[in-house]
């Protein structure tokens, strides 16, 4: 096979149908949100957590985890998670009024 030929079918096999286009594209933005929410959670104070435990806390909530599962999954304590998760949906809410 000529190496034109091979880089073609390469490309053509990474190309993505619509359908996987739009669950990667709403995962990107589900993972932004949350790197942008832990980033207000850590600034205003509700944790001093560093932003990876607590966008991997978010990630896991979102993905349907239960708080103790996020707790352990990211190596924090239960409580810690619990007031990471109460206070995203708090924000989250405000968010929600503030559109509607």
């Amino acid at each position: 096979m000529p190496p034109t030929s091979a880089r073609a079918q390469t490309s053509a096999s990474v190309q993505l149908d619509p359908a996987q286009a739009v669950q990667a594209s709403a995962q990107a933005d589900a993972t932004q949100d949350d790197a942008d929410l832990a980033s207000e959670l850590i600034a205003s104070g509700v944790t001093r957590q560093p932003i990876e435990i607590v966008i991997a806390v978010l990630a896991a909530r979102r993905e349907g985890a239960s708080i103790n599962a996020a707790a352990k999954a990211s190596g924090i304590n239960y409580r810690t998670a619990q007031r990471i998760v109460e206070a995203a949906a708090g924000r989250r809410q405000r968010q929600l009024v503030a559109v509607v």
